[in-house]
């Protein structure tokens, strides 16, 4: 074994796990190589560059019943799954990051063969699938989580219980016979088990047929921080937004949105979905079409609405959005009962042509001007294709 000398300026002594280790090029050149079962040691010097440690990678270790052996070390340190313990229970993860003794490795790959009959009925895996890697297995339920790219050939071949199966999006290889005498179907058509046809859904079933999911109406699921549930699984699939994962100042709604193999057309924002959001300033609500009841109302720090679709307001869907100060209703057909009430801070707001429906209260506190300086009654036919500015919620018909 070689062992490369010190770089410029290495510091005498680091300190790792508690323990300061003499850095000394010399010392490194004698102690190295008899301290290499010493992991902590070879570890800090490799990081620090003072010696070209190689330590042996065939070594293991077990974390959680699983069997990890060691295939790169200097750099970053990685491993691959080769076995298991008696130690598994009925519900097994395989992530992409193990921790041992402090150090963290990418988990590369399930090896070949490796867990063979493994005892887990409900197993999430997070890389990438060798050859007859679970062979005979009794996994029932199996995730797929969202990184795997490959799930080579026999990998689950024999596993006769498998009822639940979920593929991810990044998947872009399936070997052959990967799934040994099991068929996945949709809408009664057999599907040839290819990365094209499996990645993203969800499959279930039992007797070695499974079926592609579909979520029911009111399924829940997130995408990039937004929060949505399912409208509609029949013909146009249909989802709406119903809130955000975290806090944020801004919102732009997709047209839609990946989930479990379909893409579901993003059409309305449900009611009260952000109803006293504090946080929010900036909207652009995309291709949604409809805008249910109170859902923005009480967001009194909004300032920016892009609703360059909408068709239909809720009953108080804007309500108390005291910072807005512009608004683009032209795509609108109907303004629901109060849906800018309590707006003070209004300076501009035109009408489209297609406005066939005012609803009661629906600009309260704002008050329309014509050109002869009388107020103009808020109904379609009077708002109907014009533009008003102004401030103090007195706005003025603009000419044409």
């Amino acid at each position: 074994m070689k062992v490369a000398g010190s770089p410029a300026k290495t510091p005498p002594v680091v300190r790792y796990q508690g323990i300061d280790y003499v850095v000394d090029k010399y010392k490194a050149l004698v102690c190295g190589p008899a301290m290499l079962p010493y992991w902590p040691f070879a570890y800090a010097a490799a990081l620090l560059g003072v010696a070209g440690f190689d330590p042996d990678i065939e070594a293991s270790f077990t974390v959680d019943g699983l069997e990890y052996t060691i295939t790169s070390f200097c750099g970053s340190p990685t491993v691959k799954v080769t076995g298991y313990s008696r130690g598994v229970g009925g519900l097994a993860t395989i992530s992409p990051v193990v921790r041992y003794q402090g150090i963290d490795y990418a988990v590369q790959s399930v090896g070949i063969g490796a867990l063979e009959g493994f005892p887990a009925r409900s197993l999430t895996v997070g890389v990438d699938v060798e050859a007859h890697a679970f062979q005979g297995s009794a996994v029932r339920a199996l995730r797929l989580t969202e990184g795997v790219t490959g799930i080579a050939e026999g990998a689950f071949g024999s596993c006769a219980k498998l009822s639940d199966v979920t593929f991810p999006n990044t998947l872009k290889q399936v070997g052959e016979n990967a799934f040994g005498s099991c068929t996945f179907s949709a809408g009664g058509s057999v599907l040839e088990p290819t990365a094209e046809n499996l990645s993203g859904h969800r499959f279930v079933g039992n007797k070695s047929c499974l079926e592609a999911y579909v979520p029911s109406v009111g399924t829940m699921f997130s995408l990039s921080g937004i929060r949505y549930v399912v409208l509609s699984n029949q013909g146009e699939m249909t989802a709406g937004v119903i809130g955000l994962e975290m806090p944020s100042r801004t919102l732009t709604v997709p047209e839609s949105a990946p989930y479990l193999g379909f893409n579901w057309s993003v059409t309305t924002v449900c009611p009260g979905a952000f109803y006293g959001n504090p946080y929010l300033t900036e909207i652009d609500l995309g291709m949604v079409k409809t805008v249910g009841s109170r859902a923005f109302s009480n967001c009194c720090s909004l300032r920016t609405l892009t609703m360059s679709h909408v068709e239909t307001l809720g009953e108080c869907c804007f309500s108390n959005c005291c910072s807005l100060k512009s608004l683009d209703l032209q795509p609108l057909k109907a303004i629901g009962p109060g849906s800018f009430s309590q707006c003070s801070g209004l300076r501009q707001v035109s009408f489209g042509d297609t406005l066939e429906i005012v609803g009661a209260g629906a600009f309260s506190k704002t008050t329309f001007y014509g050109q002869n300086g009388k107020p103009v009654p808020k109904t379609a036919d009077s708002l109907r294709g014009h533009s008003f500015e102004g401030s103090g919620g007195k706005l003025r018909l603009v000419a044409a």
